[in-house]
C-alpha cells in the first residue's frame, strides 16, 4: 500500500516534557497500523493545509493512504502511550496519528515516531511543515520522497543541515524559492499558490454574518505571528475592535494579560483550536481579516 504523512510542527507542550520510557519497535509489532483503502469515491479534499494536501494524493490515486502526524509534549498523550495503536480516523482516506515528543525544541525528535517508522515502514511521501522535524526522524524516511513547506513568510524554519535532506521545497512565491536556491544550492522548488488561490471554497466562505468586528486575525500565538503590531495599532485607532482566533501557542496567557492592561477591544478565542467550520463562522464578522505573511490585510467588504 502507498502511503503519504503529512507532519505537523504542533507539539502540545513546548519545549516538550522530559520522559524516560525508551521507544521500542516491539511495541507496534502486530499492530493492524493501517486501516482498508478507502474508495476513492468518498474522498474529499477539504480542510486546510495539513489535509487537502494528503487527501488530493488519495483521491488522485497516486498513494492510497494519508496520515498526519502531530506531537505529545507531556505523558498520557501519545497514541503508544495509551495504547491507540491505529491511530485516530479523522475522514475517509485520513487517519492522524500522535507521537511522543523527544525533550528539546523544535526541529522536533521522536524516538516514539522512530520506532514506529522501523516496526511498518517508511512512508512512500514524507511532507514536513512549519518548524520541521529532526535528522534522526528523516534519516528513519530515507527512502521516503520528502516534501518540506514552511507555511509562512520565511521559506526556510529549519536549519540548512536538516534542510539539505529534502527532495523538494514547497514556496508561496518565487522570491521564497531563489532564497531556498540561495541557501541551498541544490534544491528543487516549486511554488505552491497560497492565499485566495489556496483556500477551500468548502471550507471558508462568505455568509450573512452582521460585520461587527473591525478586524479578524487568526494565527496560532506564537513570537513571529507579531501580534505587537495588531496590538500596537489597535492602541493607535481607539474604538477599532478585533478577534484573534488561536489554535495553539505558548503566548495565549501573555495576549490576554497584554490585551487588559492596553485596554484593547479584543475578544480571543482559543486555545484549543476550533473546527474549521468554526473558524469559518468565526472570521465572516470581521470587516477586514488578516494573514500572516507579509502583513497584508485582505479586505472583504
Amino acid at each position: 500500500m502507498a502511503w503519504i504523512v503529512a507532519v505537523s510542527d504542533f507539539c502540545s507542550r513546548v519545549p516538550p516534557y522530559p520522559h524516560e520510557r525508551q521507544a521500542s519497535n516491539d511495541i507496534w509489532r502486530g499492530v493492524e497500523a493501517f486501516p482498508a483503502p478507502a474508495a476513492r469515491d468518498k474522498i474529499r479534499v477539504s480542510g486546510g493545509y495539513l489535509e487537502r494536501l494528503p487527501l488530493a494524493a488519495v483521491a488522485s490515486g497516486l498513494v492510497d493512504h494519508a496520515e498526519i502526524w502531530t506531537f505529545a509534549g507531556a505523558a498520557c498523550e501519545a497514541d503508544s502511550e495509551i495504547g491507540q495503536f491505529s491511530g485516530i480516523p479523522d475522514r475517509p482516506g485520513l487517519l492522524r496519528r500522535v507521537f511522543r515528543a523527544d525533550p528539546h525544541p523544535a526541529p522536533y525528535g521522536s524516538r516514539d515516531a522512530v520506532a514506529f517508522i522501523r516496526a511498518v515502514g517508511a512512508p512512500d511521501i514524507l511532507c514536513v511543515w512549519g518548524l520541521g522535524v529532526d535528522a534522526e526522524l528523516l534519516d528513519a524516511c530515507a527512502s521516503s520522497v520528502k516534501i518540506y513547506n514552511s507555511i509562512d513568510a520565511a521559506a526556510l524554519r529549519i536549519p540548512d543541515e536538516i534542510a539539505h535532506r529534502f527532495d523538494l521545497f514547497l514556496t508561496g512565491a518565487a522570491w521564497q524559492s531563489r532564497e531556498i536556491e540561495q541557501r541551498i544550492p541544490a534544491a528543487r522548488t516549486l511554488v505552491l499558490p497560497i492565499g485566495p488561490a489556496f483556500a477551500s471554497g468548502e471550507t471558508f466562505f462568505a455568509t450573512d454574518a452582521p460585520k461587527d468586528r473591525d478586524i479578524v486575525y487568526v494565527a496560532c500565538a506564537q513570537p513571529y505571528k507579531r501580534h505587537d503590531i495588531l496590538f500596537d495599532v489597535l492602541e493607535r485607532r481607539s474604538g477599532t475592535s478585533a478577534l484573534l482566533v488561536i489554535g495553539y501557542g505558548e503566548m495565549s496567557g501573555t495576549l490576554r494579560e497584554t490585551v487588559a492592561r492596553r485596554g484593547l477591544d479584543v475578544e480571543i478565542v482559543g486555545p484549543p483550536g476550533v473546527s474549521h467550520h468554526e473558524v469559518n463562522r468565526q472570521i465572516s464578522p470581521g470587516r477586514a481579516r488578516l494573514r500572516r505573511g507579509r502583513w497584508r490585510a485582505s479586505h472583504f467588504d
